[in-house]
């Protein structure tokens, strides 16, 4: 077993990145595509394959988007928009007069065509994503395909695909109508986190303890309860509070807990909640986004309220436009063999898809941008402190929050058990 470390953010904002693979992606896909050719039949083979054809997928996506907003040209390609960062990741654009100007190849007679390939791949996505949802054995997919469907080995990749078509929808100005309950974004979340990131959760949870002495802990958000199943069978006296704003999902996770009397649960906003008690840790997973930036400010400073004098604040978040900093991360915790470069490739292609995703759907208040959230906490009186992957893929992180007069009363690092 290996040893980690969360890593002081100073430590990797002073280390230059001098070469990120991130941003080669015509190389690096092909590269891949020739690997996955060489083992097609194995599950790491079909998994590299899905890869690939999941970025032609997106790709088949961004030109119907095109297709649909020509009347807009101006706002969908501005270098600044999240559509067309998208195209700059995607290698289908560069940059010229701060426009993202399409590859000749994609731009024909302006008809915004997929190549064969990309429509090829897109339409077997299609099929996987149908299969998935209706077991119909007259789907024209191998048998192959089939087996990695029924043994949940892509559970959390045709999910995500069947969220992303849906950007097929976006017009320039408009919110994109979610097809889904809110209860479908908190089952994506709870199969993210028992597939990918509840070790190294605990594991942080772990170091928290030893640093604070968790006596009483907030998870906001908290869905059906998958950090606080977690941190109760690992922490006999904790007692945690978990809120949830949607009806359906707060009376699901009631029941879950109903006869521990150490967890409560709440179906109400957090800004009416008004606790008689400090929280040593308070949760914020994958929540932000549902909240406006001027929100974020009032959240962050009712936290403050909530906190207790050495509490932390902990958040497991996606962040698009962190290349430098994933690549720094990657080297420092030594991260740099070619099927991590790999791993760490992909989940920074859907991090982009998800902050458009996140951004154009009325399910979301807006996509979570780092920098943005950095100078949050500044103004309402925390700083980030320390920062560990929450998944072996680099997309999702865990950041520890302290308050700014707190940062240099606090330990350096920590070694824990890895996955």
């Amino acid at each position: 077993m290996k040893h980690f470390q969360a890593t002081p953010i100073q430590n990797i904002e002073s280390q230059h990145t001098t070469k990120n693979y991130l941003n080669n992606s015509r190389s690096f896909e092909t590269l891949i595509g020739l690997l996955s050719g060489i083992i097609p039949f194995t599950l790491a083979g079909r998994k590299l394959s899905f890869y690939n054809m999941f970025l032609d997928f997106l790709r088949a996506i961004c030109l119907k988007v095109i297709s649909n907003n020509q009347n807009h040209w101006q706002e969908l390609m501005v270098t600044g928009s999240d559509f067309a960062q998208l195209l700059l990741q995607l290698d289908m654009a560069t940059v010229i007069d701060n426009k993202a100007v399409l590859h000749p190849k994609y731009a024909a007679k302006q008809q915004y065509r997929p190549l064969r390939k990309q429509q090829r791949h897109y339409q077997f996505i299609i099929q996987l994503i149908s299969y998935y949802n209706h077991n119909d054995a007259r789907i024209p997919i191998s048998n192959g395909w089939k087996r990695m469907i029924l043994d949940k080995k892509l559970d959390y990749e045709i999910r995500l695909c069947e969220t992303l078509i849906n950007l097929e929808k976006f017009e320039v100005g408009k919110k994109i109508k979610s097809p889904f309950k809110d209860s479908y974004y908190t089952g994506s979340g709870e199969n993210a986190f028992n597939s990918y990131t509840k070790l190294i959760f605990l594991n942080y949870a772990n170091l928290i303890n030893e640093t604070t002495g968790l006596k009483n802990i907030l998870d906001i958000g908290c869905g059906y309860g998958n950090s606080i199943d977690t941190l109760i069978g690992n922490h006999p006296s904790v007692s945690t509070t978990g809120i949830e704003l949607n009806q359906e999902v707060a009376s699901a996770t009631k029941q879950k807990f109903k006869d521990i009397a150490r967890v409560a649960i709440v179906n109400k906003s957090i800004f009416d909640y008004q606790p008689d008690k400090k929280f040593d840790l308070i949760l914020l997973n994958y929540v932000l986004f549902y909240f406006s930036h001027d929100e974020k400010v009032i959240l962050f400073k009712h936290l403050d309220r909530l906190l207790s004098e050495d509490g932390r604040i902990l958040v497991c978040q996606y962040y698009s436009g962190i290349e430098n900093m994933k690549v720094s991360l990657s080297s420092i915790h030594g991260d740099t063999n070619f099927s991590k470069k790999i791993e760490i490739y992909y989940a920074n292609k859907i991090s982009y898809a998800n902050t458009l995703w996140n951004n154009t759907v009325d399910a979301f208040k807006e996509a979570e941008r780092f920098d943005l959230f950095q100078n949050i906490l500044n103004t309402t009186g925390f700083c980030m402190y320390r920062i560990f992957p929450a998944d072996k893929f680099y997309y999702s992180f865990f950041i520890e929050i302290t308050r700014q007069h707190e940062k240099g009363r606090v330990e350096k690092g920590f070694n824990a058990s890895s996955i």
